[in-house]
């Protein structure tokens, strides 16, 4: 590259902070450290500065831009999802949804749905790195025929590593998994980097699945031609997957990668750039490269994108509980969001029903944090019929502290949790939070009433898993055994809710370490069985009890249910796995509940080493024991 085209990624991010909005020392400060990040340029230093002094092109500087406004476009996705159910209530195809920033209610921004609709279609066709059509579903293929192995073909049945195992069997008879595994490592430069490219793709097409269908049967009764995202279309996605395209590819590369010699792994990259070539989004008939940044920055939703977060978060409320009947409200051909408060949506899957509200206020005495005054007015609230009582069995507050301020936190949490003395209070953040640094601010009587989830951005799935169990903890819903392996998927088939679970014990934790197991022993007639991530457990028979899942990313929840109790003594046990962070520090509460008694444990912060020996449960009469730390 050259001076001048150095010069003009400098005049480019100087246009984006003068003409485009962008917030450099506030809210946008993760997204200027993300586009440097992606350009290698230094933490210590002004982005503007670092553009001016190195040889950054306006092509990398544009296409770091619009790989870190992603999360953004995925929202809005979501958003118009949302916006188009409440018309199809309504009846108003077009529907005009109208928002005040302010005490005062005035109107601070208003679109129609088409108006959205097309805004969406451009920055999604603007900022994608890939785009796909339907005359390149047949393509897909082509791209798996790269690792075609000589003499075999396909892999259909992988049988290593693990983290393969599970992903397949995931995707053919679960639900379908939160990330791939990791991509294969290859010799060859070019080939390490084009699957790289091909791992993306793989994940943007993952995506598309996640969105639009919980598992793969569900996706081959589904039937549409409108895109979800990126130009994929649910007819697309389910012309590709009727095969399995996804777990065959990432088994099939996995193994031929490690097969692979050099002269076969340069002849791999060279058909794999061509294959890939189709996906590439650079749309060079339109838009040079700078226009397409500009075209971008004109958009309205750009104008107001962080103050439809927590209308983003709403989404996610309701998704987490499609099974429970949400209704979603407009009038008179709209939906106002006011300050004030707006009745959002009504479930009539509960009983009593349940109301979500945005912006509900209620009365509370001497509030702590700075600026409420004998009030608290929550992002989102579920309230309980009649409305008038004010029972709240969940309130969701919205931040985006590009910094998590601890203090304020535990003063947000704290406040609602004392306004709202029945229900559960989650505090998200759009970057990341330091969960037990809350929690030590807030009382002890309020702590099990909280929870603090950071990183929830559509950038981060495993953080929107936690959000939707957390949703669902605390309105009292548990979700299904989840089907991780093939023996997992035909539990399911035949029935586990013809049984009841007699107990459970549920793991959670922070952000770090980031892999904690939960193990159970269960006294045998061999004196000893282990459930742990290792051998799973069954639930119908010995040693009838079973893990659902192993959490790699923090937080948990990591749960074991027992499905009837043996005579002797079970024992709890917590191992420290990763070793970035020691157990001591991992915030971890065990929560054991059975007929006769429930118990939580806090893990010791002057435990030594990574076991912590819980608690010991009475399978006679369902007892439990704590266990002081080895």
């Amino acid at each position: 590259m050259t001076t001048s085209s150095a010069a003009t990624a400098a005049e480019m991010w100087e246009f984006l902070e003068k003409k485009g909005g962008l917030q450099p020392t506030d809210y946008d400060q993760r997204l200027v450290r993300q586009v440097a990040d992606s350009l290698g340029l230094r933490a210590n230093r002004a982005l503007g500065t670092e553009l001016r002094t190195t040889n950054i092109g306006i092509e990398a500087f544009v296409k770091a831009f619009f790989e870190a406004v992603q999360p953004l476009v995925v929202m809005w996705s979501d958003l118009l999802a949302f916006f188009e159910a409440a018309a199809a209530r309504s009846t108003d195809n077009n529907l005009r949804v109208r928002y005040s920033f302010d005490t005062a209610d005035h109107v601070s921004a208003s679109f129609d749905l088409e108006a959205f609709r097309e805004s969406l279609r451009v920055a999604e066709k603007l900022s994608a790195r890939f785009w796909f059509s339907t005359g390149s579903g047949q393509s897909f293929w082509n791209i798996s025929e790269v690792f075609r192995l000589p003499g075999v073909g396909f892999v259909h049945q992988p049988t290593a590593p693990a983290v393969v195992v599970e992903f397949n069997n995931a995707c053919k008879q679960g639900a379908w998994p939160t990330r791939l595994p990791p991509e294969p490592k290859a010799q060859n430069a070019t080939l390490e980097r084009l699957l790289g490219e091909t791992w993306a793709l793989a994940g943007v097409f993952l995506d598309g699945l996640r969105r639009v269908s919980g598992n793969h049967d569900m996706l081959m009764t589904m039937r549409g031609n409108e895109s979800v995202f990126a130009g994929l279309t649910i007819d697309l996605l389910r012309q590709v997957e009727s095969d399995f395209w996804l777990p065959t590819l990432v088994a099939t590369a996995s193994q031929r990668i490690a097969e692979a010699d050099a002269i076969e792994q340069s002849q791999m990259a060279s058909r794999l750039d061509q294959i890939l070539a189709v996906y590439r989004n650079q749309d060079a008939n339109r838009h040079v490269v700078r226009d397409r940044l500009l075209d971008f920055l004109r958009l309205p939703i750009w104008t107001h994108r962080y103050e439809l977060y927590s209308n983003w978060v709403c989404t996610r409320v309701v998704s987490s509980l499609q099974d429970r009947v949400p209704i979603l409200h407009s009038a008179a051909g709209q939906i106002l969001f006011l300050f004030s408060g707006t009745h959002v949506a009504t479930f009539d899957g509960f009983t009593p029903r349940l109301h979500l509200w945005t912006e509900l206020r209620s009365p509370l005495a001497d509030p702590v944090g700075k600026g409420r005054r004998r009030s608290i007015q929550p992002d989102i609230t579920l309230v309980e019929d009649p409305i008038t009582a004010l029972r709240v069995p969940l309130a969701v507050e919205c931040k985006q502290y590009r910094k998590a301020d601890n203090r304020k936190f535990a003063e947000a949490v704290t406040d609602y949790a004392r306004g709202h003395p029945s229900g559960t209070v989650i505090l998200v953040n759009y970057s990341p939070v330091r969960e037990e640094a809350v929690y030590q601010r807030v009382d002890s009587d309020l702590r099990g009433r909280i929870r603090t989830i950071g990183d929830l951005n559509p950038a981060h799935l495993e953080q929107l898993d936690a959000f939707r169990t957390a949703v669902r903890h605390a309105l009292g819903i548990e979700d299904p055994q989840p089907a991780e392996s093939a023996a997992d998927g035909a539990a399911q088939s035949e029935g586990r809710e013809d049984f009841a679970a007699v107990g459970t014990i549920e793991l959670r934790w922070g952000a770090v370490p980031t892999d904690l197991d939960l193990h159970l022993v269960v006294p045998s007639m061999s004196g000893r069985d282990e459930v742990s991530w290792q051998s799973k457990g069954e639930g119908k028979d010995p040693p009838y009890c079973q893990l659902d899942r192993d959490v790699t990313t923090g937080y948990g929840p990591e749960r074991i249910r027992i499905f009837r109790w043996l005579p002797g003594t079970y024992e709890v046990i917590v191992r420290g796995y990763s070793e970035d962070a020691p157990l001591r520090e991992s915030a971890a509460r065990i929560l054991v509940a059975t007929a006769s008694q429930t118990r939580e444990f806090e893990c010791p912060t002057d435990l030594d080493g990574q076991v912590w020996n819980v608690c010991t449960i009475d399978g006679a009469t369902g007892d439990i024991l704590e266990l002081p730390a080895p």
